[in-house]
Order: structure tokens, then C-alpha cells, then sequence
């Protein structure tokens, strides 16, 4: 299992990456409201997801604002790219495939799994990332989720 500093060294180049990846998302979208922002976390694949849902999206199909309806948002997933997504995504997202992959037995994967859903979290809350988020125009009942989907 990751140790604990190698973890928290972890979740800040996440909370980097994801404070970039924001940034280039919110020069696309300009000032359009935004409703959610989600990360999903799926250390057995190595991958990471970051998505935005607008309110524009929300007035035109009331259904996608909930988070089983992630994937149909527009910017679902918006740092990963056809040419390899935002820089150093991919290398967060083999730390965690790695680790899980070595744990021992489904014990041991679940506190991988929680541990990187909880570096996650950490990288979300980080003044990085909440600097850029107040530089979005956020609906006033914007929300926030991090979390593994199959739960």
C-alpha cells in the first residue's frame, strides 16, 4: 500500500493537474454557469475522471442533474483528450492502477480504493483547485462530488 507522504505527494500533483485542467476548461466554456463539478476515481483501471455539468444542460434536460447521468453531460471527462488528455493525468492514473493491482486481496484493494477516493477529495478542497472554481460562474446551487461510480 502507498505510504502516507507518498500519498499526499499524490493528491497535490492531482490537485495541480486538475487546478490546469480547470483552467483550460473554464477558457472554453467562458462564462457559462456551471452546476456540478465531479471527479470519479477508478484506481483498477488507472483512471481518473474530471466533468462539468452547465445550467444550460440542466434547463434543456432536468434529468442530467444527477450524478448517474455523468456520462451524458457535455464535459464529462473534459481533461482526457485523443492525444493523451492534460499532462501528467495519465502517470496519477498508473500510480493508482499499480497499486491496486499489487494489493493482496479484496481487503487490501478496498483500502486502496479508499485511499485514493480520499486523495481525491483532498485534491478537490485544495486552494488550487477552489481558486480556479471561483473564476467559473456557478449556479447558486452548485454541488460537488468525489467518488468511485460503482458505489
Amino acid at each position: 500500500m502507498i505510504d502516507g507522504n507518498a500519498l499526499e505527494t499524490w493528491s497535490s500533483e492531482l490537485a495541480r493537474v486538475l487546478a490546469d485542467a480547470l483552467l483550460a476548461l473554464r477558457n472554453r466554456i467562458g462564462h457559462a454557469e456551471i452546476r456540478a463539478f465531479a471527479i470519479d476515481c477508478y484506481p483498477w483501471h488507472g483512471s481518473i475522471a474530471f466533468s462539468v455539468l452547465t445550467s444550460e444542460e440542466v434547463r434543456d434536460d432536468p434529468l442530467l442533474d444527477a450524478v448517474e447521468e455523468m456520462a451524458a453531460w457535455r464535459y464529462y471527462d473534459f481533461a482526457s483528450t485523443p492525444d493523451g488528455g492534460t499532462p501528467g493525468i495519465d502517470a496519477l492514473g498508473e500510480v493508482m492502477r499499480r497499486e491496486y493491482t499489487s494489493a493482496t486481496d479484496a481487503g487490501a484493494r478496498a483500502a486502496v480504493t479508499d485511499a485514493f477516493l480520499e486523495a481525491c477529495a483532498e485534491a478537490a478542497a485544495d486552494s488550487m483547485v477552489s481558486a480556479v472554481l471561483e473564476t467559473f460562474v456557478r449556479a447558486d446551487n452548485f454541488w460537488t462530488r468525489v467518488a468511485q461510480p460503482d458505489e
